[in-house]
């Protein structure tokens, strides 16, 4: 079975290879940090000193989403807004109330409940939050999370809806395992990993400065003294500096998953669409070496997600605005739109709701969308 599975996921590979043969040569020579581990002994500073000299940057960081990745008690937006939130599901009621400086979840049968503080709060409150838990030594995943759409809760995403707990333990949420754990506090806190293993005691809430650059003791040291003067000495990491392949699969696809990942995964159908590395790869203007149609090319991560689908106008248009223009990378060409010249992302990124997500992802292949056709894998 084991030969079988690497024999499978060498022919998942296959089509990436074949569209792209010298990417590996291609790829940036930069030592390649990941934002979900912190080196061996890393001294972290803080965004606040941060600000010191990248006021503009950290100010931007601040209002984005991804710093609002994780909240502990004390701050917890949502469960903050909404002191008492209450579902019935079956025999279960679930009642997650506010009480001080903490939140209780509890879920009862009414012969017996379990309630235990919601030790951490997983997601920015745009879509809604999934909460942490833990219970006799082991940490659990809420089986009932908050929907911002809804302004209340229901089955956290990937649940089953037509299943009921046989126990009172499996009504409270799944048990995570150990690579779980790590993979959920990885992507959502910075210095949370190391050399995979957890460290809660060291980890900041959210995806921070230092989270995507590295610790920034050496870099500060360094700043101090007045000797900044090449990238080479500034002790601090750059993504900007990686190629666009590893820049948007390896490094925004550590977390955001990468065609590698997704495609081991066996992940099919419309709950791919939320992993956007992945699913762009599949556009037909997918380039692996042009910048133009990496992560960062259309999202600023020291500004918010802008919402506004005409603000991204420009940047299909720096390939698409005339008929037979010509990519830097391919000499290609980029086909203008037959049908306008705003709002792109409207029509060719469509949105598409995961059952159970209450939420629409935009999804981003980006293509002609064909009229109903069904979710392209």
């Amino acid at each position: 079975m084991l030969q079988l599975s690497l024999l499978a996921a060498a022919l998942l590979l296959l089509p990436m290879l074949a569209r792209d043969p010298s990417a590996e040569s291609a790829r940036s020579q930069n030592k390649l940090f990941s934002p979900t581990q912190a080196p061996p002994n890393a001294r972290y500073v803080g965004s606040k000193t941060c600000a010191n000299c990248h006021e503009q940057q950290a100010a931007g960081h601040n209002a984005n989403a991804m710093t609002l990745a994780l909240e502990l008690p004390p701050e917890y937006g949502v469960l903050r807004q909404y002191p008492s939130l209450s579902l019935k599901r079956g025999k279960y009621r679930y009642t997650v109330e506010r009480k001080g400086n903490e939140s209780i979840y509890s879920v009862t049968d009414g012969q017996q409940t379990i309630s235990v503080p919601v030790a951490w709060a997983f997601g920015a409150s745009k879509m809604g939050q999934t909460f942490v838990l833990r219970h006799q030594g082991q940490f659990y995943e809420s089986r009932v999370s908050f929907y911002q759409s809804i302004k209340g809760l229901d089955l956290t995403m990937g649940v089953p809806a037509g299943t009921e707990p046989r126990t009172i333990e499996e009504a409270l949420g799944r048990v995570m395992q150990s690579v779980d754990t790590k993979d959920c506090f990885g992507c959502h806190a910075t210095a949370a990993v190391s050399e995979a293993k957890l460290q809660l005691d060291k980890m900041t809430p959210g995806i921070t400065c230092e989270a995507c650059h590295g610790p920034g003791a050496d870099h500060v040291a360094l700043a101090k003294t007045g000797k900044l003067k090449t990238a080479a000495d500034r002790q601090i990491f750059n993504p900007d500096s990686l190629s666009a392949y590893d820049l948007s699969q390896q490094y925004c696809g550590a977390c955001h998953r990468s065609w590698e990942q997704v495609s081991l995964m066996g992940l099919r159908g419309i709950g791919n669409v939320r992993f956007q590395p992945y699913r762009i790869t599949y556009s037909p203007c997918y380039d692996p070496e042009d910048r133009r149609i990496s992560c960062t090319a259309c999202h600023n991560p020291h500004q918010p997600l802008s919402h506004d689908v005409a603000s991204y106008d420009a940047k299909c248009l720096a390939c698409h605005q005339t008929t037979g223009a010509v990519t830097n990378a391919a000499s290609t060409k980029a086909k203008a739109c037959k049908t306008g010249k705003a709002n792109c992302a409207s029509c060719h990124m469509p949105r598409y709701e995961i059952p159970g997500s209450h939420f629409e992802f935009t999804d981003h292949m980006i293509r002609v969308v064909k009229p109903g056709e069904s979710y392209p894998n």
